[in-house]
C-alpha cells in the first residue's frame, strides 16, 4: 500500500469528520487531499489570521509591535499561565507571541478586542479565506450557545502559511518574525507526537471538546510542505490527536 493510501485510509476509517491537505509549499500542487472545501469550526488555528491582521497593521504604521498593550484583570481568563499574577501591560509583539506559542486566549482577547473582529473578518476577506470569520471571543461559550463562532478551512490555512513562507502577505521582516512564532509553538501533541528526530514546523494547533487541529509547514530533506489535519465531531478528546500524529509521521517517513 503506497503513503497515500495509508493516509486515506486513516482519515476515511475514521469515525470522526475529517479534513486533511498535503501540498508543496513552493510550487502550491496538491499532493493529497480529502474534504478539502469544508468550512469546519476553527478553535486556535484561527489565531494565525489575527497574527497576519495585526501584523499588516504594524506594517501600516497603525500599530507599533514595541507598544504596550494593557490587560485589565477583569480580561483574565483562568486558563492563562501568562496573565496568572494578574493584569499587566505588554507590548503588542509579546502578545502576539504569546497567542501562537502557548495560545493563550487572554492575549488573543485582547487582541481581538484592540483589533475589532470586524477588522479581522474583513482581513480575511480581503486576502481571499472566505471561510475565516471570527464570530465570538475565546472561550466564549455563551456566544457558542447564541450560535456563534469562529471558522476556517483547509484552503485558507494553507492560503496563510503558504503566503508567509514565500512573504507575499507583508514585509519580508514581518513574514520573518510570524514564521518565528510558528516555528517556536510549544504544543507537541499532535504533529509531533509519533515523529522521534529533530524536525522543523512551523504550525498553530487548535483544540476544544471532541476537535483536534493542526496546521503549518514541514520544512523537511526533499520538500518543504504543508500539512493541515482539522479532526471534528470524534469520538473521544484524544482521537484527533492520534490520528493527525499518524498522517504526519506517514508524511515525515515519506519526505524527510
Amino acid at each position: 500500500m503506497s503513503w497515500k493510501q495509508d493516509i486515506l485510509e486513516l482519515v476515511q476509517t475514521s469515525p470522526a469528520n475529517v479534513t486533511l491537505l498535503l501540498a508543496d509549499a513552493d510550487s502550491g500542487k496538491e499532493l493529497l487531499s480529502f474534504n478539502r472545501d469544508r468550512q469546519f469550526v476553527s478553535a486556535s488555528t484561527i489565531k494565525t489570521a489575527i497574527l497576519l491582521c495585526a501584523l499588516e497593521a504594524v506594517q501600516d504604521g497603525e500599530l507599533d509591535l514595541d507598544a504596550p498593550v494593557f490587560v485589565p484583570q477583569e480580561e483574565i481568563l483562568s486558563d492563562s499561565a501568562v496573565f496568572e499574577r494578574g493584569e499587566q501591560e505588554m507590548p503588542l509583539r509579546d502578545l502576539l507571541r504569546w497567542m501562537i506559542i502557548v495560545s493563550d486566549n487572554t492575549a488573543t482577547n485582547a487582541l481581538i478586542r484592540l483589533l475589532t473582529m470586524e477588522r479581522i473578518n474583513d482581513f480575511c476577506a480581503r486576502m481571499g479565506w472566505k471561510d475565516s470569520k471570527v464570530e465570538r471571543l475565546m472561550l466564549d461559550f455563551d456566544a457558542v450557545k447564541a450560535g456563534k463562532n469562529n471558522y476556517t478551512s483547509a484552503l485558507d490555512q494553507f492560503g496563510m502559511f503558504r503566503a508567509i513562507y514565500q512573504k507575499s502577505i507583508l514585509t519580508p521582516d514581518l513574514c520573518d518574525l510570524a514564521m518565528d512564532m510558528l516555528l517556536g509553538q510549544r504544543d507537541c501533541g499532535d504533529f509531533l507526537r509519533y515523529i522521534p528526530g529533530p524536525v522543523k514546523v512551523a504550525h498553530k494547533t487548535g483544540g476544544l471538546d471532541f476537535l483536534e487541529h493542526d496546521s503549518g509547514l514541514f520544512f523537511l530533506e526533499k520538500a518543504t510542505l504543508y500539512l493541515g489535519v482539522f479532526v471534528t465531531d470524534a469520538p473521544d478528546d484524544v482521537h484527533g490527536s492520534r490520528l493527525i500524529a499518524a498522517a504526519a509521521r506517514r508524511i515525515y517517513d515519506q519526505f524527510r
